[in-house]
């Protein structure tokens, strides 16, 4: 340093930030120095002078000091960050898979749920007083002492039951499979009506019943309204049930036809009968059909045609099933 108490004013300064300054900074009588963009670490501050004569003094004043990196670049807040960082994403991803999983269980659960509904609606197909009262038909036959004819139905009562069982556990059967349950079923109303109608099963010998599938006693319900609507309350003449299945146009068609009141007829008695045999499961099946046109991506629809004479006057109903082949 330089000390001149004759003419302090004329000291001039120069300084060196060592770690920082690459040479002398000189800035005349200035005594301050000012950095604001020092990198953490160690420095060595010298500064030299001139006396009044403008002679630099050969000792330097030095100060060694350490820059302190801020708190948010040190070592612990970096790792505190690290840390909060790699915990938010694990909670997010822990987050996700929860989603995932709830999503899942909130699909499997749906999915369990409409699988139960397509068992508790095919089985509500089978009407609950067709069963009561075909056993008691049965048990008529023992009280008869005709146990051949009662032994004889009861096989057929058992083998729907079972038939319907088996199709409750499968989403689609061959036609073949529902043309066997039907005659069971044809079977059993024959007896409970006393053979008051016929039954004609008419199948195309070419029709591939065996390998074309359908939902399970998606026709039933169409049977059962045309005995218990249609041919019940016949008057005139032996009811006539037929039921044809032929393949016509890339279509297999499944037609239930009989020579019963009609639909109008069955109206009119409804609304004057308060007590009437309710046709179950219509709804439901026409729910099955489009369920299984969207789900199977099949192509099947059912009609309804009231048939008349030449008179328009009603000689029973025709309800054909199709379904693309």
């Amino acid at each position: 340093m330089a000390l001149d108490y004759s003419a302090p004013k004329n000291i001039q300064y120069a300084y060196k930030l060592e770690g920082f300054d690459t040479a002398w900074q000189y800035v005349g009588n200035q005594r301050s120095a000012t950095f604001t963009n020092l990198n953490p670490g160690n420095y060595t501050f010298r500064v030299k002078a001139t006396n009044g004569d403008g002679v630099w003094g050969s000792n330097e004043a030095v100060l060694h000091m350490t820059v302190l990196s801020p708190w948010w670049r040190t070592g612990w807040f970096m790792g505190l960050v690290l840390l909060t960082l790699s915990a938010l994403g694990f909670a997010f991803y822990s987050y996700r898979i929860w989603q995932i999983k709830e999503k899942e269980a909130i699909k499997t659960s749906l999915n369990k749920r409409i699988t139960e509904v397509k068992m508790e609606a095919l089985r509500s197909q089978m009407n609950p007083h067709f069963i009561f009262n075909a056993l008691t038909s049965i048990n008529l036959f023992i009280l008869k002492n005709d146990t051949e004819t009662a032994s004889y139905y009861l096989n057929k009562f058992s083998k729907l039951m079972r038939d319907v069982l088996d199709h409750s556990r499968s989403e689609l059967i061959s036609v073949e499979e529902e043309i066997n349950t039907l005659k069971l079923y044809v079977d059993i109303e024959k007896m409970r009506f006393k053979d008051n109608f016929n039954f004609i099963l008419d199948i195309q010998p070419t029709a591939n019943v065996a390998d074309i599938k359908i939902p399970p006693l998606i026709i039933q319900p169409y049977v059962e309204n045309a005995i218990w609507h249609g041919l019940k309350h016949k008057k005139d003449g032996k009811g006539v049930l037929k039921i044809a299945v032929f393949e016509e146009a890339d279509y297999l068609h499944i037609v239930v036809e009989d020579n019963g009141i009609g639909r109008a007829k069955v109206m009119e008695q409804k609304k004057a009968s308060t007590t009437q045999h309710k046709s179950h499961g219509l709804n439901v099946t026409e729910e099955r059909i489009r369920f299984f046109n969207e789900t199977m991506a099949a192509q099947a629809s059912i009609e309804t045609i009231d048939l008349k004479d030449n008179q328009h006057n009603a000689i029973g109903t025709q309800i054909n099933f199709k379904i693309k082949i």
